[in-house]
């Protein structure tokens, strides 16, 4: 044994591998001779090649390689003889199944004796694949046994077999083992043990037998019902569970299943059948047999049924014959604008279409025009009369039984929406009253009487290269040539075909110069695509000019109408017309907004608005809607109806007065775009506007159809009218809204006069004060002497509530001398009121700040009064001569400084108290211990910010560094980790060096002499 043989085997290896191609090749080319040739040498060429493989694996066993592992050597030598085993396999399955096609093709049938054999090609035998159900398992086992039971297919064709006839389950399970010779009978015994178990698959025949019973109710034929109920009786018995043994359990399921005709008939005839049966029979066979006679019955008459239905087929179409008048496709058509286009190949294909309601060819009974102006029940009778389905709407089909997936687009439910009840429902009370003319189809060319020629538009899709767009096209019957507006050729990016030098003549003769044009190639569909076909069109920079609105004797009008509830605020615009005794409205824009909340100056805090001022703010939206609509519309001379459900506006918009703010701001917007003559009101539940403030679910609005508008519109003598009694509620309610205006009766008495002349003869407005807050005390302490009540008199300096008192007396006398006599004196353009003193105040645009009303409404005072100028002349003084801007602000402030300087008062006391009880109490004493300085050798702690006291690091004192004045600020020191200069205000002394100096203190001696020792 030497190395030749390892070149031998190279030589081997490549004969093999060229044999096998050389194999397909033939297989491949239909050459059964030469693939057999093939094969003969190919096996030949595997033997030697095998036991050449033994050669080398001892020849490299007893000699080893010193640099490789020899079981390394080895494991990769067997590797590859396995791969040159499983390529053999697999050529030799490939040969093996030419070979049976070939001669099943061979193969001769004897006709008769008298007769040649005829070849005849049978078809090839299909085997049943096994996915792991055990439903499946007697079909695939009947035909896989034969290739288990033959003896000449060796055990790893089998179970190549095998392995191609399963999948799913059944495949994952069988891949788990080796292919090899004695893996095969393993898998089979384990596969029948996992999925052909004979208890698990008699417990699942007898559930589907259950599982009848229990769906006998559903629609299940009566044929396929007995086809079952054998098939799992068959089962059963190949199992054995036999009807001998357990007949008694299997009759009741069995009868249990048949419908409930079948067994009456079964009852009927039983007796009989039984006398005429054998003794050892079953009532089970004889219940299968009654069963499988009468489904022979059913075909049988299902036969006759159909010829009888074919021979009345025939004699209808012979009496159409012989009465063409009776024949649908022979009624003439009226002539419609789809006459002029030509059939496409789509509808030549779809040249059965019949319309179940006008019985016409040219277009679907769902896209019928005739039946959408039908009554919803004449429709479905209509239906019904021609026996066709109302789901799908072809004929020999049922609803229940149906397969057409159909959707209507307006309920969701199965069938088209033009038997959709919701849909003609409003269209019904909409249009009540019958028209006199009824127009069939709409021609190309129209008879109609009108004097209008109206041109007619089509939206069709424009495709380019890489764009699509939906446009209009307007289909104009004189003119030669098409034409497509520039921009929207390069908007789809059109390729310019060729150019063209066109002149146009035009009514009256006049012609043009030639003008060059541009022509683009481009491809024309319907919207759903139904027709499509290329056309060549000429740009133009403008197709047409401003198309002019139809003017017809239509009444045509527009109602607003508005409403708001505590959540949302909305207005909605319609459009009524009016026209031939009907009318029809129509919603045309609406808006609705989230109610805002108002925010209160002092508390700062958010709450709901009310709900007029909401009102007014639905009514200013619906206003600025309606002059959106006329302007799209161009309709700025149409009539408008304003609606709304709340007086309080109502009354704001019809009556003139000073409104506040926002009310005034809002009525004056509302003014400017509408007459006060055309609001009207409406009761709540009749305003349009109310379910789009507040709401509701999708099904309620389609319900409602509110598009639509309210029905009470139609007709002019349903709408609401109020009397002007009933606003007298609702005007004291908007009267809350006027500005304040002051009525006040100032009226000066002489006492009052004679009172305050004393007040000439003092120069400060201080002093003035003061004088009076001390006669009001003595006249308040004379009464209490006089009542005996000397607790409560007035003692010591006067108190900021006397000075306030005399204060305001002093200014009410200011007002009243000044305004009480003549009240022309306040300006025309000052909001006055009154507050709770008296005092009359102005009421400022700065209400919503945060200061007091001192800045906020200040105090109404004459500018020429002698006390006010006094006032002003001491206020100047005291601020050192300052402007007037200055000077204005301190007047304004002055009535509270006296509560600043109380306050001021109060805190200084407050911080008194706390620097005595926080601070003072705890400063740290003086401590009597004498410190001893650090030295060298001393043990510290080093302080640290950032550390606990207990994280502090252990030094020690290496050197004192001391300063110019011989005081020692500084010390290295030397720790763990090396030494670090530190000052000693941050060393802590752990332990002493040396003793502490004692404390000379002089000795404390008693009297008698004693020396006491502390």
């Amino acid at each position: 044994m030497d190395k030749n043989c390892l070149i031998q085997r190279k030589v081997l290896r490549s004969a093999v591998t060229k044999t096998i191609s050389e194999l397909d090749n033939c297989i491949a080319a239909n050459d059964f001779p030469a693939a057999s040739l093939a094969f003969t040498k190919l096996e030949e060429k595997t033997k030697r090649l095998f036991e050449n493989d033994e050669l080398v694996i001892t020849y490299l066993s007893s000699h080893p390689d010193p640099d490789t592992d020899p079981d390394t050597i080895v494991e990769n030598e067997l590797e590859q003889n396995e791969t040159y085993r499983d390529n053999f396999i697999s050529a030799k399955v490939r040969f093996q199944e030419f070979s049976k096609i070939y001669e099943q093709k061979t193969q001769q049938l004897d006709i008769s004796p008298s007769m040649d054999r005829l070849s005849i090609n049978l078809p090839k035998l299909q085997l049943i694949d096994f996915d792991g159900n055990p439903k499946n398992w007697f079909s695939f086992w009947s035909m896989f046994q034969k290739i288990d039971e033959d003896p000449k297919i060796e055990d790893d064709v089998k179970f190549a077999y095998l392995m191609q006839t399963t999948k799913g389950k059944a495949f994952d399970f069988v891949q788990s083992y080796h292919v090899s010779k004695g893996e095969y009978k393993t898998v089979i015994k384990n596969l029948k043990t996992r999925f052909a178990d004979d208890k698990m698959l008699i417990e699942l025949y007898v559930r589907e037998l259950l599982k009848l019973i229990l769906n006998q109710s559903h629609n299940m034929s009566f044929t396929d019902l007995v086809d079952q109920l054998d098939t799992y009786l068959r089962c059963l018995e190949n199992l054995g569970v036999t009807k001998e043994k357990y007949a008694c359990m299997l009759y009741p399921l069995v009868e249990a299943s048949i419908p409930e005709q079948i067994l009456i008939a079964w009852e009927r005839e039983r007796n009989s059948i039984s006398r005429n049966s054998t003794a050892n029979t079953h009532d089970l066979d004889l219940l299968i047999q009654f069963l499988r006679s009468e489904v022979v019955s059913a075909e049988r008459l299902r036969i006759a049924k159909a010829f009888c239905a074919g021979e009345k087929d025939k004699n209808k179409t012979s009496r159409q014959k012989t009465d063409p008048s009776r024949d649908l496709s022979s009624v003439t058509p009226v002539p419609t604008a789809s006459s002029f286009v030509t059939q496409t190949k789509s509808e030549r294909r779809e040249s059965n279409i019949f319309c179940l309601f006008c019985s016409k060819k040219t277009h679907r009974s769902s896209d019928c025009f005739t039946a959408q102006k039908m009554p919803f029940q004449e429709r479905k009778e209509k239906v019904l009369k021609m026996k066709a389905c109302l789901s799908c709407l072809r004929i020999n089909c049922r609803a229940d039984r149906c397969g057409m997936s159909v959707r209507c687009i307006v309920c969701s439910k199965k069938h088209f929406p033009i038997l959709c009840p919701n849909l003609c429902r409003e269209n019904e009370n909409s249009f009540s009253s019958p028209s006199k003319t009824e127009i069939n189809s709409v021609t190309s060319n129209s008879s109609s009487g009108s004097t209008d020629v109206l041109l007619q538009t089509l939206r069709i899709r424009v495709s380019g290269p890489l764009k699509t767009k939906i446009v209009r096209c307007l289909c104009d019957s004189a003119s030669q040539r098409s034409y497509i507006n520039r921009d929207l050729a390069e908007f789809l990016d059109l390729k310019v075909d060729h150019p063209e030098f066109l002149k146009h003549s035009l009514f009256g003769g006049i012609e043009t110069e030639k003008i060059k044009h541009f022509a683009f190639k481009c491809e024309l569909q319907e919207i759903r695509g139904n027709f499509s076909c290329e056309a060549i069109l000429l740009d133009k920079e403008v197709i047409c000019g401003t198309i002019p609105k139809i003017i017809d004797e239509s009444t045509t009008t527009l109602h607003m109408f508005s409403d708001a509830s505590g959540k949302a605020f909305a207005a909605c615009v319609f459009l009524r017309i009016e026209c031939d005794n009907k009318v029809k409205i129509k919603l045309v824009q609406a808006k609705s907004r989230v109610a805002p909340l108002k925010k209160d100056p002092i508390t700062k805090t958010k709450n709901e608005m009310s709900i007029p001022k909401l009102e007014l703010l639905a009514a200013v939206i619906g206003t600025r809607l309606v002059q959106s609509v006329k302007t799209s519309l161009n309709i700025h001379s149409i009539q408008t109806f304003y609606w709304t459900d709340s007086k309080v506006v109502l009354c704001w918009i019809k009556n003139s007065g000073t409104w506040k703010t926002f009310v005034r701001n809002r009525i004056k917007e509302i003014h400017s775009s509408s007459s006060k003559e055309d609001w009207y009101y409406v009761p709540s539940q009749m305003n349009a506007a109310d379910i789009a403030s507040r709401g509701c679910n999708a099904q309620t609005l389609f319900s409602l159809c509110w598009w639509e508008g309210p029905i009470w519109l139609k007709n002019r003598s349903s709408w609401p009218d109020t009397k002007d009694s009933d606003f007298k509620d609702a005007l004291e309610l908007a009267t809350e809204e006027r500005k304040p205006t002051v009525t006040t009766n100032l009226s000066l008495n002489d006492s009052d006069s004679n009172f305050f002349e004393w007040t000439k003869r003092v120069s400060k407005f201080s002093s003035i004060v003061r004088t009076l807050a001390y006669v009001k005390r003595f006249l308040s302490n004379a009464k209490s002497v006089a009542n005996r009540q000397k607790d409560s008199l007035l003692k010591g300096n006067l108190s900021e509530k006397e000075l306030s008192k005399s204060e305001l007396e002093i200014l009410l006398f200011i007002q009243k001398e000044t305004f009480g006599k003549n009240r022309r004196l306040i300006p025309p353009n000052f909001v006055v009121y009154l507050d709770s003193d008296g005092l009359l105040r102005v009421e400022t645009k700065l209400f919503s700040t945060d200061t007091g009303d001192y800045f906020r409404r200040p105090i109404l005072l004459p500018d020429k009064h002698e006390l006010v100028l006094r006032l002003i002349e001491e206020t100047h003084r005291i601020h050192n001569h300052a402007g007037i801007q200055a000077l204005d602000l301190d007047l304004n402030d002055m009535q509270n400084l006296r509560k600043r300087a109380k306050h001021l008062h109060a805190v200084k006391h407050k911080l008194k108290t706390r620097f005595q009880k926080e601070y003072i109490s705890l400063l740290k004493q003086t401590s009597n211990k004498v410190q001893t300085p650090l030295s060298v050798g001393d043990i510290v702690l080093i302080s640290l910010d950032n550390k606990k006291r207990v994280d502090w690091p252990l030094a020690k004192i290496v050197e004192i560094y001391k300063g110019r004045d011989g005081v020692s600020r500084v010390a290295r020191l030397k720790t763990q980790s090396g030494e670090l200069i530190r000052p000693i205000q941050r060393l802590c002394r752990l332990e002493t060096s040396g003793k502490i100096a004692e404390i000379m203190r002089e000795p404390i001696t008693t009297r008698r002499g004693r020396t006491i020792k502390s």
